[in-house]
């Protein structure tokens, strides 16, 4: 699905139209709510799946196939070293975070997916963007296009034991090497976003004080 699959009207709670992948398109002025189509009547005025109407994408698009959309949550971490944390499996490393599944908000699917990626509880702050990548599952053996919902999160607890996808290990690396090594464009854009606007206001001066 993209921008344009949807189109313009003043109340964004309304449902407009159901694409072939199942979810439901509403739009307002400048943004883009997509959830799944079993949520219309669920929803209302409380859609809490924002997305920018100009939507990022990374990857290739194969030309004939037929792409799953699959949104998800993703958080950047950070602790007081400035290290990220990331996910590594047998597949390669990942930000925190993973597939929707039913009803879920992203937010709601990050929170999940750390506790059972990692045994993580998180906090979730403000959100960063959103981007589609295009990839191939080997083990699916099909074609999706991940819309990532990325957010600022912290985690509040851990307890690894209680992970229970076993392959998934947390690592916290410095930000250069957290880049190199995540597989997903994506989730090397979103850090990319992050650390951006930190520099931003690290670079902002000081409020000169005023005189006596």
């Amino acid at each position: 699905m993209t921008a344009s699959e949807a189109f313009r009207v003043s109340r964004p709670n309304k449902a407009l139209q159901q694409n072939g992948a199942g979810m439901t398109v509403f739009r307002d002025i400048s943004f883009l709510a997509v959830g799944p189509a079993s949520e219309r009547s669920r929803l209302g005025n409380n859609i809490s799946t924002i997305m920018p109407a100009k939507i990022r994408e990374f990857g290739t698009t194969v030309v004939g196939e037929n792409y799953i959309l699959r949104p998800g949550g993703y958080g950047v971490v950070r602790n007081s070293a400035d290290a990220v944390a990331i996910v590594t499996t047998s597949r390669g490393a990942f930000l925190l975070g993973g597939a929707q599944e039913g009803v879920e908000s992203p937010q709601q699917a990050l929170i999940r997916e750390a506790r059972e990626e990692c045994g993580c509880t998180l906090s979730i702050g403000e959100p960063i963007g959103v981007a589609d990548e295009l990839l191939f599952a080997k083990d699916e053996k099909a074609y999706f296009r991940k819309r990532c919902a990325f957010f600022i999160a912290e985690i509040v607890a851990c307890d690894a034991a209680s992970a229970i996808e076993a392959d998934h290990a947390l690592e916290w690396l410095p930000i250069e090497e957290a880049t190199r090594r995540l597989i997903h464009e994506s989730h090397r854009w979103d850090i990319s976003i992050v650390m951006n606007r930190s520099n931003k206001k690290d670079a902002e001066p000081c409020a000169a004080a005023n005189p006596a």
